[in-house]
């Protein structure tokens, strides 16, 4: 199932994550939203956030970072041996993202040169490589690819704009007034080292803004060496921190938000209107920075239409007041925890409850029905005397379960028409693997949900299955499953068996 497998024959191979035809938007060490991808679209890609802890971790490959549900992907066929017809998105390449203004951005192209023949097919024109790398410029150079270096080794978050400026001076005055010093030699170095801070403030900014030119022209791969950490960040900077970027901004990795943050606070109004960011850009631009800010400290997941998932809130009851944040109105408890109902309760956040049974072994809709018809048989046929008690018992349990089907299906009905109301938070006090096996039946039988379907943990997707074979047509019409859909989701259930 793995790519770990995967060494230049041509093959069929499943894709995870990034590796796939049509990647999508944001890649964050700690998030990656699902958005704007419908469900008939078959080749989107959505992935993951934090929270699942190492449940999924340890089944990434390579330098991937994501932990959460998976989405289901369909197989891919990769080959080293390119074709005419292929572009870029065809390619194997780790991780890959489709950007705005046909760009891209991945590992560096140099782990296999042959990729330098899709760059034209795919409307590139210039290589940004975020390593300084001769051995690139001068391949590019043979392609009549335009190359740009942005050295990130210098500036890399390790530069003064990126640190809070009052903590830094702080810091210099205390070391000199170790030294013994004058007040006028005292006065003399801070200011020199003022002076120095706003010089290389100055020194970074320059290559932003020529940085951000260049990827405003569009038409560009982007790279650093295994087009991951250096990349994402870089692409959060340049998506950021320029109003004219097209499309979602890119989501830096965690220890890189308060970075930007700060960088933010550097901006003088001159390089405020050099970048572009005028009064309303600068509002958003505070707000944006904040959830940010909030979603890393809670470690969050993103979810279609402003909607989140995470830890248990009732672990961390001064989490719930930073939801209004996130714009959001709702949480949606999969525990029923009457400290978290009061929580809400007192931020003035709608509270509700959904009991998925999914660890539940008695609830029938999980199961296949055959087998479990056959088990409660034999127990009847040993408990009862004759046909007419047998027949009965077996009429009542049979009528149990499609009452007890039936309910369970209105209460999910209840619970996709609060989901697709968006601006939630959903957790479980039982861990990550219940809240992902709960986004997944959501997604999967939720005609109008907006992101990539979310696969189940591997030990329910046999549950999963056997709920979409036990939907009777009214369920179905309850759930608002059509003809078009019910044929979607027969073919996405055969592929997820």
């Amino acid at each position: 199932m793995y790519l770990d497998i995967f060494k230049g024959y041509k093959m069929q191979v499943y894709s995870i994550g990034l590796f796939s035809r049509n990647r999508y938007n944001a890649v964050n060490q700690n998030k990656i939203n699902f958005k704007a991808k419908l469900w008939d679209d078959v080749d989107g890609i959505g992935c993951d956030g934090t929270p699942c802890g190492q449940f999924l971790r340890d089944r990434m490959l390579d330098n991937l970072y994501g932990r959460f549900p998976i989405p289901f992907q369909d197989n891919v066929e990769a080959s080293y041996g390119l074709s005419d017809a292929m572009t870029l998105s065809d390619a194997y390449i780790k991780n890959f993202r489709v950007l705005p203004k046909s760009s891209y951005s991945g590992e560096c192209l140099l782990h296999n040169t042959e990729f330098f023949k899709l760059l034209k097919p795919s409307g590139v024109q210039r290589v940004i490589d975020l390593k300084s790398s001769s051995k690139l410029k001068e391949m590019c150079e043979q392609c009549d690819i335009e190359y740009v270096s942005y050295d990130t080794s210098w500036g890399y978050g390790g530069q003064p704009i990126f640190k809070d400026r009052e903590t830094i001076l702080a810091q210099r005055a205390a070391e000199l007034s170790k030294n013994g010093i004058t007040e006028r030699e005292y006065n003399c170095s801070m200011l020199k080292y003022i002076e120095e801070i706003e010089n290389k403030n100055d020194t970074y900014l320059k290559k932003l803004v020529a940085l951000i030119n260049v990827v405003n022209k569009g038409n560009f791969y982007m790279s650093c060496d295994q087009g991951e950490y250096r990349t994402v960040n870089v692409l959060a900077l340049v998506s950021t921190f320029n109003p004219k970027w097209e499309g979602e901004k890119i989501k830096p990795h965690s220890a890189y938000v308060p970075k930007m943050k700060n960088l933010y606070k550097n901006l003088t109004p001159e390089y405020k209107q050099i970048l572009g960011i005028d009064e309303k850009y600068d509002e958003y631009l505070k707000v944006y920075l904040e959830k940010l800010n909030i979603i890393d400290i809670m470690s969050l997941g993103e979810l279609p239409d402003s909607s989140y998932t995470g830890d248990y809130l009732q672990s961390f009851p001064e989490y719930v007041k930073r939801l209004h944040a996130l714009e959001v109105n709702r949480v949606i408890d999969l525990c029923d925890n009457p400290k978290l109902r009061a929580a809400c309760d007192n931020e003035g956040i709608e509270y509700s409850v959904f009991d998925t049974k999914l660890k539940d072994e008695s609830v029938y809709i999980f199961e296949k029905f055959p087998e479990a018809t056959i088990s409660v048989a034999s127990r009847v046929r040993h408990s009862v005397n004759t046909d007419n008690e047998y027949n009965r018992e077996m009429a009542l349990f049979k009528n149990n379960v499609k009452m007890e089907r039936d309910a369970y299906v209105d209460n999910l009905a209840k619970l996709i028409r609060l989901v697709n109301e968006g601006h939630y938070f959903i957790s479980s006090d039982y861990g990550m693997p219940d809240t992902a096996n709960t986004l997944a039946l959501v997604s999967i039988f939720n005609p109008n949900w907006q992101g990539q379907r979310m696969r189940p943990n591997p030990e329910y997707i046999s549950k999963i299955i056997n709920f979409y074979n036990n939907l009777s047509e009214e369920n179905k019409k309850t759930l608002g499953i059509d003809e078009k859909y019910d044929e979607y989701l027969s073919n996405y259930i055969e592929k997820l068996a």
